[in-house]
């Protein structure tokens, strides 16, 4: 009868053991992370959905003079004044020059993006779809502080942008 007490009690201890461990896994594991992919070229970036205000058509710009390269105008959306910056520019990736009638211009969109007080257009040559981010992110290679890092989807490199310190470099 004791041998019997004493399997039952160790059954249940290793069902206890077992749980926590479980509990302990999953507490080590954040909750996916929602990214718009985005399009520069054939390369593949994404933002958290969170900080994404709108996406919109390519619409006309106004340039502004003495502004830095990467801010290649201003448009109007809903009623506000929008700086729109080069994607392409600002994480230095060589931009593609493309007549009006190229079929690639038309899936070029400006997404527009907010931190804090500080609202941006960032133009782009397309936007894929949202995924869902999970596990671990691959630290940056190098010193890019621009991206957060980069993880790997089903069969693409997804390169994830730190848009706070994007758009501390537009500002500072």
């Amino acid at each position: 009868m004791m041998d019997n007490n004493h399997h039952d009690v160790q059954d249940l201890l290793n069902q206890i053991n077992r749980v926590q461990e479980n509990r302990a896994a999953t507490a080590d594991v954040a909750p996916p992370r929602q990214v718009l992919g985005l399009l520069l070229g054939d390369e593949l970036y994404g933002l958290e959905i969170i900080s994404i205000r709108g996406i919109s058509r390519l619409q006309p710009l106004t340039f502004v003079p003495g502004a830095p390269p990467m801010i290649v105008g201003v448009t109007s959306l809903r009623g506000q004044m929008l700086p729109v910056v080069d994607l392409r520019a600002l994480l230095g990736i060589a931009s593609l020059p493309r007549p009006a009638d190229d079929p690639a211009r038309s899936r070029a969109r400006i997404v527009v993006v907010a931190q804090g007080e500080i609202q941006a257009g960032l133009l782009v040559d397309g936007v894929t779809e949202v995924y869902d981010v999970r596990g671990a992110v691959e630290p940056p290679i190098g010193p890019a502080t621009l991206t957060e890092g980069q993880v790997l989807l089903a069969d693409r490199l997804l390169v994830l942008i730190n848009l706070p310190n994007l758009l501390a470099r537009l500002t500072g």
